[in-house]
């Protein structure tokens, strides 16, 4: 028999199911079904976490959004003047540009 999840893995197993899927797929073409059937969940047990798809897609965003200022903050503090803080946030900001697209993933996915 199957162990069961804590709340924290399945809300985890969600977003990085429903990640791998937009990314595959693309936003209009991922249902939640395939998102609950990728992450080996019920769609109540979805529902308990998230509004709907649009509400999932949306905390991964803020979740992205907020990561990378996490990284940008912790870059600018390693500066010991305004130039080599300028210089540390792009470096950082460079990880996330056009060309490492694909790259960037869910630290715990």
């Amino acid at each position: 028999m199957a162990s069961l999840l804590s709340t924290g893995e399945t809300h985890q197993g969600i977003l990085c199911a429903a990640l791998k899927r937009f990314a595959h797929a693309g936003y209009a073409a991922t249902s939640v079904q395939q998102m609950v059937a990728h992450a080996k969940v019920s769609k109540p047990a979805l529902s308990c976490w998230f509004r709907d798809k649009a509400g999932l897609f949306q905390s991964l965003v803020n979740e992205a959004r907020d990561e990378r200022y996490r990284l940008m903050r912790e870059a600018a503090g390693r500066a010991t003047s305004s130039r080599a803080e300028l210089v540390e946030v792009l470096s950082v900001l460079q990880q996330f540009g056009p060309q490492s697209h694909g790259q960037a993933r869910r630290p715990s996915c």
